[in-house]
């Protein structure tokens, strides 16, 4: 017995094609798409907040591209250091109470 292309090896009435399928997504997603405000998430204009580990040479810098890309904010850093934290946190307006130091100061 030939089986029909369309429904792919199923015996059953139940009747579901690749292009069905495709039309349907696509509908499905061009709503979404259509009306961004419907999809959860963060705001356009919403910063993301990161945590920087690492506040020497090459942290520091990394937060500044952070910094300069304006779309993130710097809002806790750590490093074994206390120097470079004090010195990575001021440059970037990082309240006292959210840099960390010594080797716990990742968690």
């Amino acid at each position: 017995m030939k089986k029909s292309a369309e429904t792919h090896g199923r015996d059953s009435g139940e009747f579901f094609s690749r292009r069905a399928f495709v039309s349907r997504s696509t509908a499905a997603l061009s709503g979404l798409i259509a009306a961004p405000h419907w999809v959860r998430g963060a705001a356009a204009n919403g910063k993301i907040a990161v945590g920087l580990i690492g506040c020497g040479s090459r942290g520091a810098w990394i937060g500044g591209l952070f910094k300069e890309h304006g779309g993130y904010e710097v809002t806790a850093c750590a490093d074994y250091f206390q120097d470079k934290v004090d010195a990575f946190g001021e440059k970037h307006g990082i309240a006292a109470a959210r840099r960390f130091t010594g080797l716990n100061g990742y968690q």
